[in-house]
């Protein structure tokens, strides 16, 4: 691939560095030859690089594209680390955690998956969820807790829970900080372990983890920072984009800026422009993609409370054959940001913190709906997993032989959710049993056992849900993805709706709007209520406009 002047410069520098990048800037292919890069220089046996990323589903493809960049087959397993910044937290906490705790501590996103709720009235009829803020402050759903410490029953359920070494993921970097604190080798032995850092999607960094990313660089690490201020979407889950625009700020850092779009089309960059609060400052936002010509605007749809969703979908539908493209479900994406109750897809009902699990599930999927070619890449990449406990591996030549063996761990999908993964976890297991020597790594494969309704999703066909998976889908589940076709559907009474879109205001709600829009390629819709008071933001320079109205 031919990289632009703006990544190899990201590539070369060898110093601290804050990179910006605008959707489809091509960062994650910058990080990846970047890695590549250190990696085939790297001489150290015991210090390694880590490139971390916030969710599973970007580090897997960060992953994914080192692959692709690796051309001179270098190792990048151990000394080195792909992971999400959780996973990195947790493994320095699961190896020294035993100097605060007298034991080796585990760590759950929420205790009530696995254990009984606390029996508080204030909050027994909520979800809940509590935390140690990086100061030591104990925390209910991000809130101060009002009532008498000593007697609060949540409290004392999360000491009950320190105690036996559980701890609540939210609450890591504060027993990191503490485990610096006394004891200051570690610290500097982390440091040493690994002296350079890549942090993608670091917009979305919490402020605990950003306190101990400081703490690491005050020690000598080198740290890159890579991400978008314009597609911050997760301060639901503690996100605190304003640590990533004080790096921005920081003249100490090599500031690189990626404004040149290799994803979409001029006019849709020139219409979506305005939606990002730094990218509408920038006086030059070029496409650079090989559909930069495309001659469509995007389209404005304009309908009445009468109109359904489907006949929105419809008129979707129809100009994508209007334009020649193509109505392939992988193709085009129906963004919305909720999640319909009777849309359950296997994406939401297996664990797919686990690599292998998330692998397999794709490869079973493109075996009966896509192209083989995909099923063998992450069939691979599950057998990868089983011969060296990553997706890295140097014998590939020897686990490829074990490619049809592996195909006869398929299950028919006219089973049930339930029949089908005993089936399905079984065939794996005498997979395994059977070639123990060359695979000897254990897998997981569990699907949700606490989500709401799942024994009854459980015994429908698993077949309904691979077919509903690409289909609708929520904004956070398509963020770094590209689609030839979008349309960005709102309603009235939700977060995201037409009187956001056009308010002059940027909150994160504008911003997952903004993530929507800027994953099309060619064609791009935004469907919204009618009778919106004015369009500043969809002029008609830029906008064709459509109307659906009901008959009367």
């Amino acid at each position: 691939m031919e990289l632009n002047d703006e990544q190899k410069l990201f590539i070369s520098s060898p110093n601290p560095s804050v990179l910006v990048a605008c959707p489809g800037g091509g960062k994650t292919t910058a990080i990846a030859y970047k890695f590549c890069r250190m990696i085939e220089k790297w001489k150290s046996q015991s210090s390694g690089i880590a490139m971390l990323s916030f969710t599973n589903v970007a580090s897997i493809e960060l992953e994914e594209k080192v692959l692709i960049c690796n051309s001179n087959n270098v190792s990048f397993g151990y000394p080195h680390f792909i992971g999400t910044i959780d996973s990195f937290f947790n493994n320095i906490l699961k190896r020294f955690g035993y100097l605060i705790f007298g034991k080796t501590p585990s760590f759950t996103l929420d205790f009530t998956q696995k254990y009984k709720k606390p029996a508080c009235y204030k909050c027994s009829n909520k979800d809940w969820k509590a935390n140690l803020t990086i100061e030591g402050k104990y925390v209910v759903n991000n809130s101060d807790v009002k009532c008498s410490i000593e007697s609060f029953a949540c409290f004392k359920y999360f000491k009950t829970m320190l105690d036996k070494g559980i701890i609540l993921q939210n609450s890591v970097p504060f027993f990191l900080k503490k485990l610096f604190e006394k004891h200051e080798n570690v610290l500097s032995i982390i440091a040493k372990r690994y002296p350079v850092i890549i942090i993608d999607e670091a917009q979305d960094t919490s402020l605990e983890q950003a306190y101990i990313f400081d703490l690491l660089e005050k020690n000598g690490v080198i740290i890159n920072y890579v991400g978008d201020p314009d597609q911050s979407i997760y301060e639901w889950r503690n996100a605190y984009p304003k640590f990533f625009y004080d790096k921005m700020n920081d003249k100490s850092y090599d500031q690189i800026r990626f404004i040149r779009n290799n994803r979409s089309s001029q006019k849709i960059c020139d219409a979506t422009k305005v939606f990002g609060e730094l990218l509408s400052k920038t006086q030059c936002y070029i496409s650079e993609s090989k559909h930069k010509d495309f001659p469509v605007k995007p389209i404005l749809i304009q309908y009445d409370s009468g109109i359904n969703r489907k006949e929105i979908e419809e008129f979707f539908f129809n100009k994508i054959s209007e334009y020649g493209l193509s109505l392939d479900k992988k193709k085009y994406a129906i963004l919305q940001n909720f999640k319909d109750n009777d849309e359950i897809s296997f994406s939401d009902i297996y664990d797919n913190d686990n690599k292998f699990m998330f692998y397999y599930m794709n490869g079973v999927y493109e075996f009966f709906y896509g192209k083989r070619k995909i099923c063998d890449e992450n069939f691979l990449n599950c057998l990868r997993i089983l011969h060296s406990g990553d997706v890295t591996s140097l014998q590939d030549d020897l686990i490829k032989g074990y490619m049809y063996q592996f195909y006869k761990t398929i299950v028919r999908l006219d089973n049930t959710i339930e029949e089908w993964e005993e089936e399905t976890k079984n065939r794996i297991n005498i997979f395994v049993e059977n070639n123990k020597d060359v695979f000897p790594h254990q897998f997981c494969f569990n699907f949700k056992s606490r989500m709401m309704g799942i024994s009854k999703y459980k015994r429908n066909v698993i077949k309904d849900m691979f077919q509903i998976t690409k289909g609708n889908t929520t904004i956070h589940s398509v963020k770094g993805k590209t689609f030839e076709s979008v349309l960005l559907y709102t309603e009235k009474n939700r977060k995201v709706n037409g009187k956001l879109l056009i308010s002059k205001r940027y909150n994160e709600q504008s911003r997952v709007a903004f993530v929507a829009m800027t994953r099309a390629q060619k064609l791009l819709c935004v469907a919204v209520e009618s009778g919106l008071d004015y369009l500043d933001k969809f002029p008609a320079s830029l906008w064709e406009y459509a109307y659906l109205k009901k008959e009367r």
